[in-house]
């Protein structure tokens, strides 16, 4: 709802064409400006990797409960589980189609993807409507897990229920004290929005609208055509899953897997015909987000690294070569991170939390404060990365969100540190982007240079309004 409102009007308002350049517009070409070119390169290569490790993991899991066939392979002392094997066929063969593709065949391909996944996701949702009553669910949930509203703990005792080890589940994955996780998650949520899309396919999709208002209705669209079909499939084998998977997940005893649920629930309650359909949706749906992962790290690799430091001059087919190298490189290194990483969820949190609240002080503080240097970008993301990394291997059973703050705040002490160790450099380009983007915030000074230079120009006094429509899009 932040981008949609207001924030996806202001990037596209840059010209730019990836979140590294969209930096220099923001911060000039100085030193500091160069270093934060740096670390946002630095820092969509690592959230690529991890993504791309979070992709590999889950596309095993799924394959293994779905698919019939046992891919185990052993090669001397070492063996390949059936899981990782399924992994790493499907994972090669997107990265062949993505980088061997052009443009054209890649986008047609992803709106087919798009039609089945679509397609699919409602006619699940449809069978789970059809297929579980109320008195099903109430049969199998215990007390006070109907209710909206929950306190500190969320209070529900699973032993009654079909499925006892739930109670350990939710203690081993941190999520007991449910309203500190619920504040914690609101919390990082506005810091995050606030922030912008990460410098990836989020913010590629923002910058390659043909013009502001059209990256606003992008982000506006977005939301209609990927989250509802989404969550109305999630909550279909959310039902079907408490129903109708109790045996399969008592097997597992105190290690339930609820990242099984969803292939499980395909294999054995899914009509013959749809399963084919969903397999392909679903499969779909892993071929398009990995695709725009392999798409959009390459830019950086060769945009902002090897076009603009090592060789400028470089042909057309050069920069092509090298892309497919980058991809190459990022994908082998995601599938290693994933052959040796944990749990979906594990993966999924580190990157959504701990690595976002070394994100969100920095790229907040670019949009709504005048003093805000390249150097304050620079260290506030440094310290950030070095926060989050901290965060995963020196406390690794701690649940990431609740760190969150934790990171946070020390990224904000590297913003200003960074801010306030050397005088503004290229005030020109802070008033230049002041002039083109229009923010609102703590700008005076600089606002006062613009008008005096331009009577005619207009500061945005939107804040109230924004801040109406974007509480108002969340409800």
């Amino acid at each position: 709802m932040f981008v949609f409102v207001f924030l996806a009007i202001w990037m596209r308002r840059s010209n730019t064409m990836t979140g590294a350049q969209w930096i220099t517009y923001r911060f000039g070409d100085g030193k500091g400006a160069r270093l934060s070119h740096i670390i946002v390169v630095t820092f969509a290569v690592i959230s690529v990797i991890g993504f791309i490790a979070y992709l590999f993991q889950g596309i095993g899991k799924f394959c293994t409960s779905i698919l019939p066939w046992d891919l185990t392979l052993t090669l001397s002392e070492m063996t390949i589980s059936s899981e990782k094997m399924y992994a790493l066929i499907i994972c090669i063969l997107t990265t062949l189609y993505t980088i061997k593709g052009d443009m054209y065949s890649v986008v047609a391909t992803e709106v087919a993807q798009f039609v089945i996944m679509t397609i699919s996701a409602l006619m699940v949702a449809y069978i789970g409507y059809t297929s579980v009553t109320s008195d099903q669910i109430n049969a199998v949930i215990p007390e006070g897990w109907a209710n909206l509203w929950f306190g500190w703990n969320l209070e529900l005792d699973w032993s009654a229920t079909p499925y006892p080890a739930v109670n350990e589940k939710i203690k081993s994955d941190g999520f007991e004290w449910f309203g500190l996780l619920f504040m914690m998650m609101l919390f990082k949520g506005v810091f995050a929005s606030l922030a912008g899309p990460v410098p990836s396919c989020d913010m590629q999709r923002v910058l390659s609208t043909q013009k502001p208002s059209d990256a606003a209705r992008m982000s506006a669209l977005t939301i209609a055509v990927m989250y509802i079909p989404r969550y109305l499939m999630v909550a279909a084998f959310g039902v079907i899953g408490l129903v109708y998977l109790g045996p399969e997940l008592n097997a597992m005893g105190a290690n339930i897997d609820f990242e099984k649920v969803l292939p499980l629930a395909i294999s054995k309650y899914i009509p013959i015909g749809l399963k084919g359909l969903l397999l392909a949706g679903l499969l779909a749906a892993f071929m398009g987000t990995f695709s725009a992962f392999v798409n959009a790290a390459p830019a950086y690799v060769v945009n902002d690294i090897y076009k603009k430091y090592i060789n400028p001059k470089a042909s057309n087919e050069k920069y092509i070569r090298i892309s497919i190298w980058a991809s190459i490189i990022l994908v082998a290194m995601g599938i290693i991170f994933g052959l040796n990483g944990g749990s979906l969820n594990k993966i999924t949190l580190w990157i959504t939390s701990a690595l976002y609240g070394g994100y969100a002080a920095a790229n907040v503080l670019k949009w709504i404060w005048w003093r805000f240097s390249g150097y304050g970008y620079f260290y506030g993301m440094l310290f950030g990365l070095i926060g989050s990394t901290i965060k995963l291997f020196v406390f690794p059973d701690i649940v990431d969100i609740y760190f969150f703050p934790i990171i946070l705040v020390f990224s904000t002490i590297g913003c200003i540190i960074g801010t306030y160790i050397k005088p503004l450099e290229n005030r020109e380009a802070v008033k230049e982007f002041y002039k083109t983007t229009r923010p609102w915030g703590l700008w005076s000074p600089i606002r006062r240079e613009v008008m005096t230079e331009d009577p005619n120009f207009k500061m945005n006094r939107d804040f109230s309004r924004d801040t109406f429509n974007v509480l108002v899009g969340i409800v």
